[in-house]
């Protein structure tokens, strides 16, 4: 109906409305992580202290669900978001044509921030809505890189994330203005971005 009408479908569609039990391992954040966004898995211990979130497709597959993204890695620094989406072999065939939605959501009053990126066989097109002014810090609110994984870095300040602050986001990929692939399946992931000092509190 969104397409008939010439209207981009909300990413809310690419959660199924029929709740599915789908076996998920998620791993929260441990300590800040600064990676270098490159598209590329640079060093082992650039990631170290990050989240993951990963779904057991065996469970997935018994209901024809088709996987894309194999892992995500999330974390952040005092001033960041970083994510991580590691794609399954052949995958990357397909992204050429997709576009990866991230959603946020964060503050009081809650306020919710979207990013699309568009893949172009190894280029990136980055599409920022409703991100909030950023503080002049000579940075890019939005930061990616695609290769062998792509990586992202967005400004806690451009998402409205107050200091100490906390955020919760969604990553779906799209093609043709249809979803692909979502993490997580349901609901939200979330992260507490409060001082080094907290993570072992």
């Amino acid at each position: 109906i969104y397409r008939a009408l010439g209207r981009t479908p909300p990413e809310e569609l690419s959660r199924p409305i029929l709740r599915v039990a789908v076996g998920e391992v998620r791993v929260e954040p441990s300590g800040r992580i600064s990676p270098v966004i490159d598209g590329v898995v640079t060093s082992y211990f650039e990631w170290i202290g990050a989240g993951l979130y990963r779904v057991d497709e065996r469970s997935g597959a018994m209901h024809g669900r088709k996987f894309l993204v194999k892992e995500l890695y999330y974390g952040n620094d005092a001033d960041n978001l970083y994510l991580r989406m590691d794609f399954h072999t052949g995958a990357e065939e397909g992204l050429p044509a997709m576009e990866a939605r991230i959603s946020v959501q964060a503050g009081e009053p809650c306020r919710a921030s979207s990013i699309g990126i568009r893949f172009d066989h190894g280029r990136l097109e980055t599409t920022e809505l409703e991100l909030a002014s950023a503080p002049e810090t000579g940075h890019c609110p939005v930061e990616c890189a695609f290769h062998n994984v792509l990586e992202v870095r967005i400004s806690l300040a451009a998402l409205g994330v107050p200091p100490g602050g906390g955020l919760e986001f969604q990553v779906s990929l799209w093609q043709g203005g249809l979803p692909m692939d979502a993490l997580p399946h349901q609901g939200w992931l979330e992260i507490v971005t409060g001082d080094s000092g907290e993570w072992f509190g």
